[in-house]
């Protein structure tokens, strides 16, 4: 496959649909950051992605938090001090 191929597919569907234009590197961040935001364990990610280098690499390169994700920490937080309080 020509290293601009798949940029080639993008940038037409990116067109066609009226979308941002996104590159396959740019789909592997959002891929790696999907996984990171839901939970999965730094060392599958780094499995599923073939990186190399260790776990807190991925979370420092690829770990972009979400609005949804900050909200949803803090609600555990509380629930967790909630329940230690009434132990």
């Amino acid at each position: 496959m020509h290293p601009g191929y798949l940029n080639n597919k993008l940038d037409a569907l990116s067109k066609k649909f009226d979308l941002l234009r996104i590159t396959p590197h740019g789909l592997r961040h959002t891929f790696v950051g999907d996984l990171l935001n839901n939970g999965v364990d730094n060392f599958i990610v780094k499995s599923l992605v073939g990186y190399a280098e260790t776990s807190n690499m991925i979370r420092d390169v690829y770990g972009h938090t979400n609005d949804q994700t900050k909200i949803d920490t803090l609600k555990r937080l509380e629930e967790y001090r909630n329940v230690s309080q009434n132990d």
